[in-house]
Formats: C-alpha cells, sequence, structure tokens
C-alpha cells in the first residue's frame, strides 16, 4: 500500500524524505501528517518527524507532545513507570 501511495504521491513523498526540502514549512507538515493520517500510514509520519527533526518547529512539536505524554502517564498513577524509562533511556 504505501509504495501505490509513494507512487502516486511523489511529490508528497520528496517532501517527506527531503530533509532539505526548501518547500518544507509548518503548513506543510500539518497537510502531510493529515494525509498519511487518512491513508492510516502512521509510522511514515513519525518517519516524516524524524526526517525534518532539525526543523524548529518540529523541535517544538516534539517537545510540546513529550511533556503533555509526561503529563498524561504522571496523572494517571505511572510515575514510577516513567521514573524507570526515563533512567532506562540515560544508560
Amino acid at each position: 500500500m504505501v509504495l501505490k501511495w509513494k507512487k502516486e504521491n511523489s511529490g508528497r513523498w520528496l517532501l517527506i524524505c527531503g530533509h532539505e526540502n526548501e518547500h518544507m514549512n509548518l503548513k506543510m507538515m500539518q497537510m502531510l501528517i493529515e494525509r498519511l493520517a487518512e491513508e492510516g500510514f502512521y509510522e511514515i509520519i513519525f518517519v516524516l518527524l524524524e526526517v525534518h527533526k532539525n526543523k524548529e518547529f518540529v523541535k517544538d512539536v516534539k517537545e510540546t507532545l513529550f511533556q503533555d505524554m509526561v503529563i498524561s502517564e504522571w496523572k494517571s498513577g505511572k510515575k514510577d513507570d516513567m521514573i524507570k524509562e526515563l533512567i532506562a533511556c540515560l544508560e
């Protein structure tokens, strides 16, 4: 399915994979994420974010998303799990 989508959306695929593409901006990122989600290509969304991780708006999104997830886990009583996971990531 991904290969068919790639063939039919070659321009979008170049935006997803081209880390130095001058056309990538916040609005383009939003549109790509929406299209990928509509197709069920959730893993490709994370590829997109990783490829463009040096863009300032992606850094901001990752930081905000991380903080929101920590707050959510903290509120749900999973503090100890979060601390263990944090320590494991630092090893």
